[in-house]
């Protein structure tokens, strides 16, 4: 100990003695330069270092249209509460079907969630988010319109599958297009918007208490269709793709090329200001970078080449 201590305050590295192997560096100790663009210096990024950023409002923008879109996921476990007894009664459902059409969609989103990996790798966190908006807006259309069980049933698996593949992309994506400095704030900026999605399932069922029940039950499915249409049409086009899925949608195997890099880092300008886009971007890239190495030691290892851990 006091041989490395000596070594490092004269700027050597300490020599291994009775023949042992110099410990490899821990994952948090390794540096990783980014080669200059545009101009700009090379950016170095330290794991631990404290990052800033500035809020833009691109980034501003995304967070709202995906905290619009996860209070309407909490809306859809919020209203079932009110509108599971006149839906029952209207179809006759007994406590069987009553007991699935309710808990089905737990089991389905999870479902969803697992799957949202897959997805993302192949089409990116934009493409994620609006396939979970369309698979809301299809589910709840079929439950508004059902006339028998099946048709409930059909409809609370489609809407699970989007409540699920949402929940696990969005505040992933929320995080990737985010100043470090703002990161923990605007993920939560989802989470508080599913509790005020079901406050407002709550507050419809409050609303329409006094009609029939199919109108009451049909209505309060058919009441998301249209802020989920303005979310699908309007907004969701014009989010900023995640500039990690950028830098890896060649594939977790490959370095980068200069394209992706320039794409990446201008969603990064974009949503996180200038100054903190580089850093930004050598961040992701040491993520993946290290990644890469643990990808291709455990191939290594299942091949017989000896990759060490």
């Amino acid at each position: 100990a006091a041989t490395a201590a000596a070594a490092a305050a004269a700027g050597t590295a300490a020599v291994p003695q009775h023949g042992m192997a110099a410990a490899p560096p821990a994952a948090d100790e390794i540096e990783v330069r980014v080669p200059a663009t545009d101009g700009d210096d090379d950016a170095t990024f330290q794991p631990g270092e404290r990052r800033g950023g500035t809020l833009q409002w691109k980034c501003l923008e995304a967070v709202a249209t995906v905290s619009i879109f996860a209070a309407l996921l909490g809306y859809d476990i919020g209203v079932l509460s009110g509108a599971l007894l006149p839906l029952s009664r209207d179809l006759r459902f007994n406590s069987l079907e009553q007991e699935v059409a309710v808990g089905c969609l737990n089991f389905v989103s999870a479902a969803g969630a697992l799957s949202a990996g897959m997805f993302y790798q192949q089409a990116g966190a934009v493409r994620c988010v609006r396939l979970a908006v369309v698979l809301y807006a299809l589910g709840m259309l079929v439950l508004a319109t059902a006339l028998s069980f099946g048709q409930v049933f059909a409809g609370r698996v489609v809407c699970g599958l989007g409540v699920g593949l949402g929940f696990a992309i969005c505040p992933a994506y929320i995080a990737e297009i985010s100043p470090p400095a703002w990161r923990g704030v605007l993920v939560s900026c989802f989470e508080i918007s599913i509790n005020l999605g079901l406050c407002s399932g709550y507050l419809a069922n409050l609303a329409l208490m006094d009609l029939a029940d199919s109108p009451r039950w049909r209505g309060l499915m058919l009441l998301p269709l249209l802020p989920t249409a303005v979310v699908a049409l309007a907004l969701v086009p014009r989010l900023p793709e995640s500039p990690r899925w950028l830098l890896m949608r060649d594939g977790n195997e490959h370095e980068p090329g200069p394209e992706a890099e320039a794409a990446a880092r201008e969603v990064l300008v974009r949503t996180c200001g200038e100054e903190a886009a580089g850093p930004a971007l050598a961040e992701i890239k040491h993520v993946l970078a290290h990644q890469r190495m643990l990808l291709k030691m455990e191939k290594q290892k299942e091949s017989g080449g000896g990759g060490l851990l």
